[in-house]
Parts: C-alpha cells; structure tokens; sequence
C-alpha cells in the first residue's frame, strides 16, 4: 500500500477518530484483518464474524505495533488509537474505491458462474510476459476481498486484473463501484447460488451489473458458446468481443485435442498448450489471447503465457502419486463445472472413480440437479462413484438408478475410512464438491495412498 495517511483513510470511510491529531498526518504502511500479520505501522481493521470477533483482537493489534484499528463497535478511550465507521467491510470498501482511483493502472473484472478462477489466471499469466500485473490472489473476490486485494496496488502496476463474485442482486453493482473495471470478461452464465438469483435469467442480471459501471468505449468479452451470453446485447456504448468455438466469435478455437498432459488448441490459426486436464480450459485460455491481443502482446508471449499457467489449488491441479493420478476439484462445484469436470476425465485410460460432494446454494431444485448429476456421472463411466453429504445422497441414487456402483457416506471421515477398499493402484480420481464440504481432506488422503 502507498500514498494515502490516516487523516485520508479517515475522511474516505467518513470514520470517528479517537487518537492524538497528529497521527492522522502518518502514513499507512498497509490494511489489513488478521492481528497475526500486523506489523508496525499497518491499520488493523475488526470484522465480527460469526465464530470470532475482530474487536476482541484490537488490543493485540496496537501492541504489535497497529497505528490504529477500524471497527465497528465503540471502544474504550484508553484502547488507544480507533476509527469508528457504521460497518467495517463497507468501510473497507469505500477506503478502496478511493484508493483505486490514485493509480492508472487499468482493471479488468472477470466474473461468471464457472471457471472465473482459472480464467483471471490465465489472464494474469498471459498479460504478466510482457507488464506488470496485479491480481485477484486466493478468494478474495467478495466484498471483503476485493478491497483487501486493490490496496496491493501500487504505481509499477499497469494491469489488475480482479475476479468478482457474487451470490445475490447488487452485489456485483457494489463491487466493481470498487474496482472501477476498465474493461469486463464473463466466461458463462450457470445454475450457481440460485437461491438467492433464482434461475439463470437472474444470474445474467446479476453478472451483468458489472457493465453499468464500465466507461464509455469499453470492451466486454463474452463466451460466445454460451446460451445466455450469446444472446445478450450490451450497451451500445460498449464494444462487444465474443469468443468460443462457433463461428460467431472473434476469437475462436479449433482443433482441440486433448494429450497425456493436457490441451492442445489453436486460437485464430494460432497453436497453443494449456497444461490442465479439460477442453473447457479452451475458453481461459480464448479469454486470455484476446486479451493479450488487445493489449499489443504478441503471438510468441501469448503462447508463453497460455503455456505457463497451472491450475489453482483445488481447481483442476492434477496430482501425481506413486499410487493414483488425483484431479482436485475440490474448491467449489455446481451442476455446470462439475459436468465439465467429469466431461474433462471422460475416455481417460485407466479407471475412472468420482469423489463427489454437496452442491450448495441451488434453492428449490437441489435434489433433482443432485440426482441428475449422478446419472450424468454413471453415464460417463465413472464408477464406484462415491458420495458425500446429506445433498449428495441425492447423487448417489441418481448414478445407482443408472445402474453404476455408487457409495453414500455421512462425511468425509465416513469415506475417507472406506476409501482403501475400493481403490485400485493407478486409478484416476476426481475429487469435487462445494467448498464448505472440505474434500481437500480427502485430496490429502489420497496422497498419502501406498
């Protein structure tokens, strides 16, 4: 963080300041939510939460060495140094959304219900061969994230490029208020937190408030491939590029093949490599050539790029053991990314097993998008399927209704226990649920398999 004093951080959050005067002059060296990462001249901001409270740490805060703590709830005077707001995360937020607008460097907001993670990734590679790109780290991607992301920025940044994600209407209206994207990507519009957005329909609204808030001129890329998104029209104040497989996008793939390590594809006759498991990861890296194109990258640092990303923890890395091939998907899932999960082991050649779990947020409809799911996964030969959760259960009938050997299990420990008696050595094993049903515990049982 650079530039801005406790008296600018003050006026921005419209803070009430309990301190000596003349630490408002003092520069801050960063914001931060953990007292555990406080260092000297850092402010230390209190977010209650629903098992710990921030404010009980502010004392240890100041001690390490805070210049002062934001909060919320009223403090005593001899706590030392405090900016009182109405609500800490929006205070953050408006403390960001001026801190954004000191810098030139360009945003561009990436969002859509799947695959928003490996695209801004991609993205982020391809544009880091040839500029100095910040990004959307881990899952700061909310309204809590995103301001805690934007205050990396620094004035050697000339792109940032920032995931949003969201779960209900405004929210994204609010977040790229923040963010102030120069330019906006959607990778697609799917079944994600319908209870909240009720259907796809609303999901598209949802996703789409992010355009609102781009300038005139600006550049929207779209999956072209997608239902929704190809039909969707943008402002004619924007500048509308598609991308997909079909014949009505700018940027098109062809020629996917998919090899012992991963992608090949060409993209507007261009050859290239996604080293990750699925012909999905063709829109990540159709989303970052045009990108790269647009700002003035060449072919030879495009493909460098393409080829340099890696998968994030829990979202399609492929780990290899003396003892089983793993895909960890086990970061989040819906009925979309997990169909392209499967979709992406199809016709391996070796056995198939699905590690499957809980798909959260899907409102009225979830058992019967969980009991699709697993005749999708009994179709596509993915057996024994082995599920996990009580929504999971739903999976589990669905795949043995389409004849597969399917297991149920109340929780991981359940499966976990159970998981040596139907393994077999070099099997290929997908791990995927929502990310509140932790099935990175089973990822790391299955590394430990001999």
């Amino acid at each position: 963080m650079e530039k801005l004093t406790l008296g600018e951080i003050c006026r921005a959050a419209a803070c009430r300041y309990n301190g000596p005067p003349q630490l408002l002059q003092q520069p801050v060296k960063d914001i931060v939510t953990d007292s555990r990462a406080v260092n000297s001249g850092m402010l230390f901001a209190a977010i209650p939460g629903q098992h710990v409270d921030g404010h009980d740490y502010i004392p240890a805060a100041l001690a390490a060495g805070a210049i002062a703590a934001l909060g919320e709830k009223p403090m005593p005077r001899e706590t030392g140094p405090y900016l009182l707001v109405d609500n800490t995360e929006r205070a953050l937020g408006d403390i960001a959304r001026n801190y954004r607008r000191l810098f030139p460097a360009e945003v561009i907001g990436i969002s859509g219900s799947v695959g928003k993670t490996s695209c801004k990734e991609m993205i982020a590679s391809v544009l880091a061969q040839e500029l100095v790109v910040l990004k959307t780290e881990g899952n700061f991607n909310n309204a809590l994230g995103l301001p805690l992301t934007l205050f990396r920025l620094n004035h050697s940044h000339q792109v940032a490029v920032i995931e949003m994600g969201i779960s209900d209407f405004g929210e994204m209206r609010y977040l790229a208020g923040i963010a102030g994207p120069n330019a906006a990507v959607l990778t697609n519009i799917g079944d994600a937190h319908l209870e909240q957005l009720h259907d796809r329909q609303g999901v598209l609204a949802a996703k789409t408030e992010m355009l609102e808030l781009l300038p005139d001129g600006a550049t929207v890329y779209l999956n072209g491939d997608d239902h929704l998104l190809a039909a969707f029209q943008p402002p004619a104040r924007l500048h509308t590029v598609r991308f997909g497989l079909g014949e009505n996008c700018e940027f098109r793939a062809e020629r996917l093949h998919e090899t012992a390590d991963g992608l090949d594809l060409q993209i507007n006759s261009v050859p290239l490599h996604v080293y990750a498991y699925g012909s999905y990861n063709a829109y990540s890296a159709l989303a970052a050539f045009a990108l790269g194109r647009a700002y003035g990258l060449s072919d030879a640092a495009i493909r460098n790029g393409v080829a340099a990303f890696s998968p994030p923890r829990g979202r399609g890395n492929i780990i290899r053991t003396p003892y089983l091939h793993i895909v960890d998907h086990s970061y989040n899932a819906n009925p979309v990314s997990m169909r392209a999960a499967l979709d992406s082991l199809h016709g391996k050649a070796r056995r198939c097993i699905a590690v499957l779990g809980d798909m959260n947020e899907l409102g009225e409809n979830s058992a019967d998008m969980h009991r699709e799911l697993g005749r999708y996964a009994a179709q596509a030969g993915f057996s024994p399927l082995i599920c996990i959760g009580e929504k999971a259960r739903d999976i589990c009938s669905g795949a043995q209704q389409a004849g597969t050997d399917a297991r149920w299990y109340p929780d991981v420990d359940a499966a976990t226990a159970a998981l040596p008696d139907l393994l077999q050595k070099d099997d290929l094993v997908l791990v995927k649920a929502s990310n509140s049903m932790k099935l990175g515990r089973i990822v790391e049982a299955l590394q430990a398999f001999r």
